[in-house]
């Protein structure tokens, strides 16, 4: 797949969401494309450096790379519920944590217990 075309775009919503300066976001951008998570089982599973384990909270670091700092979590926690068996992760979350909002260099993110909307203030 040609991830060059994502690039741009990519990089021009971090300028927008995370304050980056045009080449920083480039460089984020292209460390992120292709999106796909590389796992060696010979070796621990460890976010983002090896796979990921149903504790760790993707959604967190997914806001926190984003916002570039600004926005560190969306107000749901990771699971620590696990099960013996599959599924594996106990019960969704019960209820949504109260509404939150951020205010990230004219960008608005509006956390509400997982469902965010991300809003360009102008």
């Amino acid at each position: 797949m040609d991830d060059a075309r994502f690039v741009a775009g990519f990089a021009h919503a971090l300028e927008h969401a995370g304050g980056y300066a045009p080449d920083e976001a480039r460089r984020v951008a292209a460390t992120l494309l292709p999106e796909m998570m590389s796992y060696d089982p010979t070796r621990p599973a460890s976010f983002p450096a090896n796979g990921r384990t149903l504790t760790d909270d993707a959604g967190d670091a997914f806001l926190a790379i984003l916002t570039n700092g600004k926005v560190t979590e969306d107000g749901v926690e990771a699971h620590n519920d696990l099960l013996a068996e599959f599924p594996y992760l106990g019960p969704p979350h019960s209820m949504p944590s109260p509404r939150r909002t951020s205010y990230v260099t004219g960008v608005e993110l509006a956390v509400d217990g997982g469902r965010n909307e991300l809003n360009r203030r102008d």
